[in-house]
């Protein structure tokens, strides 16, 4: 889907968001290529903090067909963490090449038409073939069905400090440990596949692994540019990774090993258009020639649309044929389906090696956190809230460069426009009342067009001066365009996944806007400031003023206490994505929020991310917990 120009406020974004994109393209142009991509990676998706487990590789079913064994089997990726796949070994003595053949966002994971019939394919023609599960997807989803693609369950993981690619990463880098491992492999000779977000997959391995020797991305190759202000899934998104690469830049640097991309015409995602992937194709090619002499890229366009098709697939086992100097048995096209029973691992597998998913992550990730917060006597104050900062990414030094009152509104409202310093209006609607009263300041979770008629009405009896506030981006999404961007998904997914991007958060623009609107009233001489937060504007209130003090009082209308991921199920209401904020979870979560607060909070129908009210036990327990991390902080 393509922005729509015509709404003022999408083409105010667009425009904003394409300043920033331009900004750090002079940013990425002036770096160098001095750190190797999986040094970069490492930084960016702090894998360190996940270190690979021993390989542990359990064959628990084992079929023989006429051109190939399959075996169902389960390996260790990190400790605890066991990946299901299946392997497909043609007969024969070997040594054979290998290829790792990741699934895209299509039902069933590893067992899915796609990836059967192209791992049959390719075993046929004298390649071993292992096929996984991604991390949220096939055996190891949840009954939440947005966790793959990543809307709130799988956004989660980025407030615990690491993301569904950098698992999947992980996961991947295993998998080629494994495929070497077999005596039947010639490690010398790997390569990697896949479409769509299995595409992805493939690129980001290749990139970040130099094992593999060739490699084809099928209907998943564009420009990092075309994610923005797009519907994309989590997966695919590298956070802060616009200021240091985009696509082009990745893929110059696998050279001189080789990829050939395959794009269809018909792409129905926008960033995966064939005129996306021929710009990223355009500039790798031209810098590849530059460094190398020549260019280890290539592609072919297909009169199809979003798919992996059979002539697809042939398109990709020539290429692998060439590079690999494999002979293989010829094509072969029989397909063969398998029921999913005989591909899964979950009824073989026992308590050990039971597969952990997002929820079970997150809260283990967490656990080691709080058990490092309570071992600690004292807690830095000054560090936890530099800490902060940063995990916000808020912009620095932003500022108000004018100011504008908008006419046409009647009764006693009055809007005002500050524009920010980076060309970003925030758009205030007020009514002035008695100085000798706080001013109450209103920030609606789905800006100012949101509030109803009613409480409108009794903003306007009122004696106090009242101002409500359209946080940044509130506007654009609330408008047709951004609706149906977002479809099924909770709000703000494409603002937010963008942001992340362009190395920010939502929740951190949102704490920027708060602190210029603070200091505009102060000026204006609103001694006394109440805040007054709704669900997701409650977060970033409780994060102004742990870094800002600048209200006297906060009232919290449902907010969540704690970040940690709930079950959910259609008859419940999560919280949009606008609450994800990499690292805050493991940093404290609400609860250090709280506890670095002085000012009084009052909290009113406290809800977890799963939209359900807390029971007065949880909330006495979260209370405690805030005492406790109280009791440590020392300036």
């Amino acid at each position: 889907m393509s922005i729509d120009h015509a709404s003022r406020e999408i083409a105010d974004l667009k425009r904003w968001v394409d300043t920033k994109y331009a900004a750090l393209k002079s940013e990425r142009q002036r770096g160098s290529e001095k750190q190797s991509l999986a040094s970069l990676l490492d930084d960016l998706l702090q894998l360190d903090a996940m270190p690979l487990a021993a390989l542990e590789t359990i064959v628990l079913q084992e079929f023989d067909e006429k051109y190939y064994r399959l075996l169902t089997l389960v390996f260790q990726s990190q400790e605890g963490v066991f990946v299901p796949a299946n392997l497909y070994i043609p007969t024969g003595p070997g040594p054979f090449p290998a290829l790792l053949n990741s699934h895209g966002h299509w039902h069933g994971g590893k067992a899915g038409d796609i990836v059967q019939q192209s791992a049959q394919r390719m075993a046929r023609a004298g390649y071993v073939v292992l096929c996984i599960d991604a991390w949220g997807a096939g055996e190891r989803g949840s009954r939440q069905n947005d966790e793959y693609h990543g809307a709130n369950l799988g956004a989660a993981l980025f407030d615990v400090g690491t993301s569904l690619l950098a698992l999947q990463l992980i996961d991947n880098k295993q998998a080629l440990n494994l495929l070497c491992s077999l005596p039947f492999v010639d490690e010398n000779r790997i390569g990697a596949f896949g479409a769509s977000g299995g595409g992805n997959q493939t690129l980001w391995i290749t990139a970040y692994d130099e094992r593999i020797k060739a490699a084809v991305p099928v209907v998943s190759v564009g420009t990092f540019e075309g994610y923005l202000l797009q519907r994309n899934c989590i997966c695919e998104l590298l956070p802060n990774g616009l200021r240091v690469l985009e696509a082009k830049d990745l893929l110059s640097r696998i050279g001189p090993r080789s990829v050939h991309m395959i794009s269809a015409t018909r792409e129905d995602i926008p960033a995966f258009q064939s005129a996306q992937m021929l710009r990223a194709y355009q500039e790798a090619h031209a810098e590849q020639l530059n460094k190398f002499g020549n260019s280890y890229l290539s592609y072919r366009l297909f009169e199809e649309g979003h798919d992996f098709s059979p002539a697809m697939q042939e398109e990709a086992l020539l290429f692998f044929n060439e590079k690999m100097g494999w002979k293989g048995r010829g094509a072969n096209n029989k397909y063969s389906r398998q029921e999913a029973a005989k591909l899964h691992v979950r009824t073989l597998l026992d308590a050990r090696q039971g597969l952990m998913g997002t929820l079970h992550f997150v809260q283990w990730r967490y656990d080691k956190a709080r058990a490092s917060l309570d071992s600690q006597a004292n807690i830095s104050k000054d560090a936890t809230l530099r800490a902060l900062h940063k995990v916000l990414a808020l912009p620095a030094n932003m500022g108000i460069k004018n100011i504008e009152t908008v006419a046409g509104h009647t009764g006693d409202w009055e809007r005002t426009v500050l524009i920010t310093d980076d060309d970003y209006e925030i758009h205030l609607l007020t009514k002035e009342g008695a100085v000798s009263l706080p001013t109450r300041l209103h920030m609606p979770a789905m800006g100012i067009a949101s509030v109803s008629e009613a409480d409108m009405q009794s903003f306007a009896q009122d004696q106090a001066t009242v101002v409500l506030i359209d946080l940044f981006g509130m506007r654009a999404q609330r408008t047709t365009h951004m609706a149906a961007l977002d479809q099924d998904l909770p709000a703000f997914h494409s603002l937010a996944r963008t942001l992340m991007w362009l190395g920010e958060t939502l929740i951190g623009r949102w704490v920027a806007d708060m602190r210029l609107v603070v200091d505009h009233l102060h000026k204006k001489k609103a001694t006394t400031i109440h805040m007054l937060a709704y669900r997701e504007t409650s977060l970033a209130a409780l994060c102004y003023q742990a870094l800002y003090q600048g209200a006297a009082r906060l009232a919290l209308s449902e907010p969540a206490l704690s970040l940690m991921p709930k079950e959910t199920n259609s008859a419940t209401i999560p919280f949009h994505m606008a609450t994800h904020v990499p690292g805050i979870i493991t940093w404290g979560d609400v609860s250090m929020l709280r506890a670095l607060i002085e000012a009084p909070i009052t909290i009113i129908e406290p809800i977890d991310t799963a939209g359900k009210i807390l029971s007065s036990k949880q909330i006495d327990d979260l209370g405690e917990r805030v005492s406790v991390l109280k009791n440590k902080l020392r300036a």
